[in-house]
């Protein structure tokens, strides 16, 4: 985020432009393998899965997860687009303060919801279970599920 707050602000104090497409489309790139990466098939998806098998009273919670992910990953693509229009622009800050809004939100659910709800519901088997290595390139399964037979 930090990169991308630095690529917006515009032209530095000898006017030379500060904003690096290249570098915003990387930035913006990462963020978006980062976002995969957690609630794709990293740890966080499968505590997510695993929770949501255990504790049936934490799935609005979840569900309002996903929500948010969705979201962000629509602001993601907003912000590809507009960072390819060229940069600096006042879309492009807006659009970034919306998703750095989004991040933190899904951050404050996740450390002040679902984290205290799994320590509270998961058993020792579930961590266990998260605790393996999942398959390399395997989706979030969640802990006691049966695979579907064309898995």
């Amino acid at each position: 985020l930090e990169a991308l707050m630095m690529a917006s602000e515009g032209p530095d104090a000898a006017g030379r432009p500060t904003a690096d497409t290249g570098g915003t489309q990387a930035a913006l790139a990462s963020l978006a393998a980062l976002q995969h990466a957690r609630f794709g098939t990293g740890a966080e998806a499968r505590l997510c899965a695993a929770l949501r098998i255990r504790a049936q009273s934490t799935a609005a919670e979840l569900d309002e997860l996903d929500r948010q992910r969705r979201r962000d990953a629509h602001a993601l693509d907003a912000l590809a687009r507009l960072a390819a229009d060229g940069l600096p622009s006042s879309a492009f800050d807006a659009a970034l303060a919306v998703y750095a809004r989004g991040a933190f939100e899904q951050m404050g659910r996740m450390e002040g919801v679902i984290f205290p709800a799994a320590r509270r519901y998961l058993l020792d088997a579930d961590w266990n279970e998260l605790d393996a290595p999942p398959v390399s390139g395997a989706a979030a399964t969640p802990p006691g599920a049966d695979e579907p037979d064309d898995a």
